[in-house]
């Protein structure tokens, strides 16, 4: 079985998860967890890296906006962003990147998406078109970069602000030849469960040589004075449902704990925890995009 990890991005209109399963190398398939039966819809995969951190789903859940790079097969575009619906990688919109410089977006609104491009990469890909009543707007180039976000957590970082999580910034630590290699105090992403009195916590302590994100991570539950309640080393990620349900990522399986229990101090990290699916022995297979895929 292929070592894999996930990574979710709840919908704001709290219905559906994304979900990102990576693993092997360079394979990502993209599954869609409707919340309300707990159903998961396996879609496509696709041979690339898809930066999640960069990725964005439109309020009710229907289209991603993601982020991937693949030098092999990509016909020497590099990196991308696109647009596709989930859970389908094909792409209904798609602009050429070159680089890990900039890319990705967000959605700031149901049809009007802001891209992390330059003026100059603004330009959709030949043979690809919008809709009228789609806008296409750039993220601003921050003036400034706090002391714990790094190329490719901006974001990421604005994603969960808007989101209603709060942030408390790290400080780098640096190595010999002055690379932030840690950051002490961690960068903490925190948010209070809907209706309730627990907050989870997403607590950066290292960071990726490659980009600044993906580093070392932990989870952690907090009581409202502030006491641990349980902590995961090993999560790939988590969030609550609207419910105030513990939705959790973790070594390839997701996992949904009742809300009424997150406030229990609890030894073992999974107790009350259901089992939602195991996407370990999932394999590569190549998927056709169905007719709904190819359309907006």
């Amino acid at each position: 079985m292929a070592h894999c990890t996930t990574y979710g991005i709840l919908a704001r209109d709290g219905r559906s998860v994304a979900v990102l399963r990576r693993g092997p190398t360079r394979s990502v398939l993209l599954l869609r967890w409707w919340l309300g039966s707990d159903e998961i819809e396996e879609g496509q995969w696709l041979q690339a890296r898809v930066f999640g951190e960069r990725s964005d789903l439109s309020p009710d859940g229907t289209y991603l906006l993601y982020f991937a790079g693949d030098y092999r097969r990509s016909r020497g575009i590099g990196t991308y962003t696109a647009v596709s619906r989930v859970p389908f990688f094909t792409a209904l919109a798609l602009w050429p990147g070159g680089d890990t410089c900039c890319g990705g977006g967000l959605f700031s609104g149901p049809r009007r998406i802001e891209l992390d491009h330059p003026a100059s990469k603004t330009t959709l890909a030949p043979g690809f078109s919008l809709p009228k009543r789609w806008h296409i707007g750039q993220i601003p180039p921050p003036r400034t970069r706090s002391a714990g976000t790094y190329l490719g957590d901006a974001i990421e970082r604005a994603r969960l602000l808007r989101d209603g999580w709060s942030v408390r910034d790290g400080t780098p630590q640096r190595d010999a030849h002055g690379t932030p290699v840690a950051l002490e105090p961690p960068l903490i992403y925190s948010r209070r469960q809907p209706s309730g009195s627990v907050q989870l916590s997403w607590l950066t302590h290292g960071l990726s040589r490659a980009n600044g994100a993906g580093g070392k991570r932990s989870l952690q539950l907090e009581s409202a004075r502030g006491d641990l309640l349980r902590r995961i080393d090993d999560a790939d990620w988590a969030d609550f449902a609207a419910n105030g349900d513990l939705l959790l990522g973790r070594g390839g399986c997701l996992y949904r704990s009742p809300g009424m229990r997150a406030a229990a101090v609890a030894h073992e990290p999974l107790a009350d925890a259901r089992l939602i699916a195991d996407l370990g022995p999932l394999t590569f297979r190549p998927r056709p995009p169905t007719r709904d895929a190819l359309r907006w």
